[in-house]
Parts: C-alpha cells; structure tokens; sequence
C-alpha cells in the first residue's frame, strides 16, 4: 500500500513553493482604528484600501484584521469601495511586552529601522525621548507620530507581532515623572542590562540616550528620580541597535518565565 501524498507536494518543485507560501506567510492584513467584536462591521482607514487594491483583494475574501489594542481577528471583505470588513474572531489577544522604548531621535531612516524591527519583537510602547544633546528635534510632533506608526502598522502585517502604541515625543524631565520602573541605559554603569532582568520582573522603561550620551546633569536627575542605570557592554552602540537589543533581551527574559 502507498503512501499518500499531501496535496501540497504534488505538482513540480515550483507550484509547491508557490502553495506552501500561499499558505503560510502571504497573510493579507489590514488595519482598522475602531474596537472590533464578532460580527462587527467596520470601514477601514483610507490607506489600507490603498494596500487592499495593491494585495487585489476581493469580496468575501478571508483576511485578518489588526484592532487598535495589537489583537488580530479573522474576517472577510464586505465590500471594496469603501473597503468594509466584518470581524468573525479574535485569533490573538494584544500580547504586547510591558516594554517602553524611550528613545533619543536617530536619522530618520535609522528611527525607521528601530520602530520597524522593535515592533516585531513585540515592544509595548515606543516613544521619542528630547534630551539636551538631541541632534534631530522633531520639527512636527504630530507628524513624527504619524511616520512612526505607519512604519509600525507595515512591520505588524509582515510580522504579525502586536501593534505598539507610539507615544508623542517626552521631555527628560516629563519621562522622570511619567515612566516607572526605569531604566537609564549609561555607557560607565556597572550593571548590564541583561542582569538587572535577570532578577526583576514586570513592565519596564528603558531610556535611550542621543549620539553624544545623556549629559551628567540627566544621568543626575535620573538617579535622583529613582531611575536605575544600566549598560548593555563595553562597546557604545547606535540609537537603533540599543533599541533593538533592549526588545530582544526583554523578549527572551518573557520566554524564560
């Protein structure tokens, strides 16, 4: 007696690459800014129908839906013009790490590269840090928050990770009062970040320096705030890479517990 082969191996080489990834990457995801709930009925914002048209969507079509709160729900296409979809069930809750990038601004196609690659980590929160040594203020905020979440919207239909909240640009002296616990990253700390999450659990902000470092009056007020400081080693890091290496030492200390 034979075995049987699956439908998906059948065919030559190239129609079953095709198939698998049909099947297990090319999600078509779409974002929606009202609360979803089973059954109901939304119209998406005007730049995914934009992305429905680019992705050919049609009718009936089975997609996922991205909710305000990071959760995905499976749904289908209502109609195209305007884009409406009906919500069947959620499939994730949010998820998102109770992590808080606070970070200084970077060139604005490496703040691309953090926001983009911390979203799919699964950062909680991300926000633009203005600190005194800052290089590149933003001239609009409403506009930086704007970019940023876009970016983010794009890496969570690719990566299916939980949409971050992007949070408008926070004063030094604002962040000591809002964020707690925090955590000040300082190239001369003695404890390395990985440590101190080896031993703490729950949320976190971590405070991301600009390219000249903090200033020793900001590494004083964030001690006298009760901030602690940290390292992530003996090298000096860009913005955008400590960025990432925060969401990934945090990410792999929420998998261990």
């Amino acid at each position: 007696m034979g075995t049987r082969i699956p439908p998906w191996r059948s065919g030559p080489p190239c129609k079953r690459k095709f198939t698998l990834y049909n099947a297990f990457v090319a999600r078509k995801r779409f974002r929606t800014d009202r609360p979803l709930s089973p059954g109901a009925v939304v119209e998406a914002p005007s730049e995914e129908a934009r992305h429905a048209a680019a992705r050919r969507v049609k009718p009936g079509e089975a997609v996922e839906l991205v909710a305000p709160d990071g959760s995905f729900w499976a749904a289908r296409v209502v109609s195209l013009k305007p884009l409406v979809f009906e919500a069947a069930a959620r499939l994730t809750e949010g998820g998102r790490h109770p992590l808080t990038i606070l970070t200084a601004l970077p060139q604005p196609n490496r703040a691309s590269f953090l926001v983009e690659k911390c979203t799919e980590i699964g950062v909680g929160r991300i926000a633009p840090l203005l600190c005194e040594r800052s290089v590149h203020a933003p001239r609009s905020p409403a506009n930086l928050v704007e970019r940023w979440s876009r970016v983010a919207v794009a890496a969570v239909k690719q990566s299916g990770s939980p949409l971050p909240e992007i949070l408008a640009p926070v004063p030094f002296a604002e962040a000591l009062e809002r964020f707690r616990p925090l955590v000040m990253l300082h190239p001369g700390a003695g404890e390395r970040l990985a440590d101190l999450l080896a031993r703490r659990d729950g949320p976190l902000a971590v405070m991301i320096g600009p390219e000249g470092g903090f200033t020793e009056a900001e590494a004083e007020a964030a001690r006298e705030a009760g901030a602690e400081t940290c390292s992530l080693g003996p090298g000096v890091l860009r913005i955008e890479t400590a960025a990432v290496v925060c969401a990934a030492l945090f990410a792999a200390r929420k998998g261990k517990r």
